[in-house]
């Protein structure tokens, strides 16, 4: 989150990250204290919500069993969270929570009210899921003035806006791959990106890792203890373990899981 001003930009909020998970209830906890007591509340702790955004539940049953919540169909045939109380989650309403919490940090940063702001969406985004992004901003009382592709964000972010040419920026997130190619066009000061390729994996991103890992460590449960079924306390708890793991795997050789 950042704001860009007569300075240049700058990141608003401090360092620290707000994840995109939320627990359901009157609680309505958003970010890191949702993902650090997802244990204690399986069922009610909504994270990697960004991929049910604008697709049926038809498009998604096939991986519902992924989320350590339960996915259903909700209006219109459309992908949704099942809720307390049987209550029906849209995509859209878990976004907008997290967007006015982002709302609320950039408010207390610049001082200021805000309620207009640009989004950046993978580029692989099809219509409908771009107005669920706007639909997202619409309830938490934001006006989405545009939609920006995140490889281009990233190619702006790491400067390289300077000089013509064309460039390869891969994006690899928490729930998506994308790879595109942008060429920089324009006269000094007035360049811009064209978007000449782009394709995109729904199914490649940190939690795609994170649920390998987590196949791996119940596979070799399973070996030793015979077939068992998990409850969703402990599947959320592996998938914290499989994360944390994952993490460390980027930058050392091996790591260590006790259960």
């Amino acid at each position: 989150m950042a704001f860009c001003g007569e300075e240049g930009p700058r990141i608003l909020g401090g360092e620290a990250l707000v994840p995109s998970v939320v627990r359901l209830g009157e609680d309505g906890v958003v970010g890191e204290p949702a993902r650090k007591t997802a244990v204690l509340y399986p069922e009610r702790t909504v994270h990697s919500a960004k991929r049910l955004l604008g697709r049926t539940f038809e498009e998604v049953a096939a991986e519902s069993n992924r989320f350590g919540f339960p996915v259903v169909e909700g209006p219109q045939g459309m992908a949704a969270i099942g809720g307390p109380g049987g209550h029906v989650v849209t995509p859209e309403e878990i976004a907008s929570k997290i967007l006015s919490v982002l709302r609320e940090r950039a408010e207390a940063d610049l001082g200021v009210s805000v309620s207009r702001v640009v989004v950046t969406v993978p580029a692989w985004f099809d219509d409908a899921q771009r107005q669920s992004v706007r639909d997202a901003g619409r309830l938490a009382g934001l006006e989405v003035l545009r939609l920006v592709n995140e490889p281009t964000a990233a190619a702006l972010a790491y400067g390289l806006g300077k000089n013509n040419g064309t460039v390869l920026v891969f994006d690899l997130g928490g729930g998506t791959f994308d790879a595109s190619v942008l060429q920089l066009v324009g006269a000094e000061g007035e360049r811009f990106f064209r978007v000449l390729s782009t394709k995109g994996d729904t199914q490649l991103g940190g939690d795609d890792l994170d649920a390998i890992v987590m196949d791996h460590v119940t596979g070799l449960v399973s070996e030793r203890f015979g077939a068992m079924t998990f409850p969703p306390a402990a599947r959320q708890a592996l998938r914290l373990f499989s994360e944390s793991a994952r993490i460390r795997l980027s930058q050392e050789a091996s790591a260590t899981i006790e259960l």
